[in-house]
């Protein structure tokens, strides 16, 4: 019996999707669809076929919550200093972004076997335990840190300049 209705019920499904102008629906927020195609487009680049069924999962989650705040939201009056607020929190993304592909573009990710040892013999036997490849994050990590006080010195020069 129970085999009955889930197979009615997973056909029902199948039927209702081939229906869809826009392909295979795997997620509804009242009216509002996600297409697979859409799904597919918001899956990041490089992922374990073993974590897809999660990482959908989850993006399908964050999807619906976020028709869920547009339609609570929209009818929201703004106050100037709710204004003020979302144009600082622009600027900040905007920058963060800047910051990022500035690293991307301007960060040297080869680590030389020298820099290596030369980390194992400054910290001492408690790094026998950690892999070359973990001890490469850590430099390259160290050196990110070390551009972004140049970012924040060169973006408050600029800042100063521009008034």
């Amino acid at each position: 019996m129970i085999r009955i209705i889930l197979y009615f019920l997973l056909s029902a499904f199948i039927i209702s999707c081939s229906n869809e102008p826009q392909g295979r629906i795997v997620g509804r927020y009242k009216d509002i669809s996600l297409s697979q195609s859409a799904l597919l487009s918001m899956m990041p680049k490089d992922y374990a076929l073993a974590d897809s069924a999660d990482i959908a999962n989850s993006i399908i989650t964050q999807w619906i919550e976020a028709e869920w705040m547009k339609e609570i939201s929209k009818d929201a009056s703004w106050t100037p200093e709710n204004e003020l607020q979302i144009e600082q929190y622009k600027l900040a993304l905007q920058f963060q972004n800047w910051k990022d592909q500035w690293v991307t573009e301007k960060l040297d990710t080869s680590v030389k076997s020298e820099e290596i040892l030369l980390l194992r013999n400054q910290i001492g036997d408690t790094l026998n335990s950690i892999t070359s490849s973990e001890l490469k994050d850590m430099i390259l990590q160290a050196r990110r840190n070390s551009c972004f006080p140049i970012i924040k010195h060169r973006s408050l020069k600029e800042g100063k300049r521009r008034g």
